[in-house]
């Protein structure tokens, strides 16, 4: 007797979430939805959603998901947690040497008054200088995410980050990083105020004051691009064309842990460890959605949604049993992009080979489908895990106040 097709239902409660909680959000699978149809009813769903850059819940450190959940209270509460980190190296100095000590100043403050001299330049420049031109690299990386917040105003829909502006962003921070990194090694830096400042708290120095200035003088280069923008608008129509933004800070969150990576490469090769260590801002923000819950429970669950949302689609183009779809998901890496590793390693060294590891796979998602066909509560058993998961979470944190 042949075995009945697996199917999901259209109204399947983990598809609905998967829309709620991962489409409507995530700027690749935007693509594929309309405003009369979620992204899974897509035809082509199951073939496009396999080349996408991003995979719900990746662990990569600027997944484009969960960098959208950031509302400003949360980007604050990263800075406060960055600040603290990357100033750590920073606290014996900042009470046992004489210039900190006495001067009562802020740390821009105290970097304004360090004068060095480039060997490009006979005039003697402060340290603040040498970074005010770091700033200004940073405000650039700004220009393409304005422009498209102003064209989604005026189009009275959400601003979107394209995978092209995010790897623009995280390409261009890079490099300003990099160059600060360049900066802190560079001889005339080893003036009497920081010779005996070890490498990890003269980078600290440095960090806190880039993030600083930058961070002080955006709000103005913000509204001076706006300001641009509305002459340009003014000459070319002759009327004059008022707008706001309330911009998302997607470049603060690259910044402030591009900063702090650096800052933990330098401490580990010079201390071989690292206390002060600033989550990815997706491990921040995956944790923080699911009330202080591991990022990476959570990270597995809406892998699920996707693999569920991928198989509805899929279904409906092959009509086979839940074991051979569990069999053509298990042959595809692409649906194990959690893996630590591809292929396992057994007691005795040896590595798995394909038909092993597929194996392993297909027993995996056959399990997890049987839950899904058994499950008889309020939802559906993806979703019904990571409500369950965000509760709990919730609860324990209240507990502990």
């Amino acid at each position: 007797m042949a075995r009945k097709a697996f199917g999901i239902a259209p109204e399947d409660p983990d598809l609905i979430n998967f829309e709620m909680f991962i489409a409507s959000s995530h700027p690749e699978f935007i693509q594929l939805k309309t405003s009369e149809r979620p992204s899974y009813e897509h035809l082509d769903f199951h073939i496009k959603t396999l080349g996408f850059s991003y995979f719900p819940g990746c662990n990569e450190a600027y997944c484009p998901l969960a960098l959208s959940k950031f509302e400003k209270g949360d980007v604050q509460s990263y800075e406060e947690e960055f600040l603290d980190k990357i100033k750590t190296p920073l606290y014996q100095h900042l009470h046992q040497n004489y210039f900190f000590n006495t001067t009562a100043l802020s740390i821009i403050e105290v970097m304004d008054r360090l004068e060095i001299r480039l060997p490009t330049s006979s005039a003697p420049m402060t340290v603040n200088d040498y970074l005010e031109g770091l700033v200004d690299k940073l405000f650039q990386v700004w220009d393409k995410w304005i422009i498209e917040e102003i064209r989604a105003k005026l189009s009275k829909r959400k601003a979107s980050l394209s995978i092209e502006i995010l790897e623009g962003m995280i390409t261009q921070v890079s490099a300003v990083v990099e160059e600060l990194m360049e900066f802190a090694n560079k001889p005339y830096l080893n003036r009497k105020e920081l010779v005996d400042f070890p490498q990890n708290q003269k980078f600290a120095l440095l960090s806190t004051s880039l993030y600083l200035l930058y961070k002080q003088g955006l709000e103005e280069y913000i509204e001076q691009v706006l300001n641009e923008w509305r002459l340009f608008e003014y000459e070319k129509s002759g009327r004059e064309v008022s707008i706001a933004i309330d911009t998302k800070r997607y470049i603060d969150l690259i910044l402030m842990h591009e900063l702090s990576m650096k800052s933990l490469d330098i401490e580990k090769k010079q201390k071989g460890r690292s206390k002060a260590k600033l989550s990815s801002p997706a491990t921040f923000m995956y944790t923080r959605m699911h009330g202080g819950y591991k990022a990476s429970d959570i990270r597995a669950t809406y892998r699920w949604l996707f693999i569920k949302a991928w198989l509805y689609s899929w279904l409906k183009v092959n009509a086979v049993s839940a074991n051979k779809a569990a069999e053509e998901i298990a042959k595809n890496d692409s649906f194990f992009y959690l893996d630590k590793v591809s292929r396992k390693v057994g007691k005795d060294g040896v590595v798995e080979s394909d038909d092993e590891c597929y194996a392993r796979r297909q027993k995996q998602l056959n399990s997890e489908f049987s839950k899904w066909k058994k499950y008889d509560g309020p939802f559906a058993y993806i979703s019904d895990s990571l409500f369950s998961k965000s509760r709990n979470a919730y609860e324990k944190s209240q507990q502990s106040k």
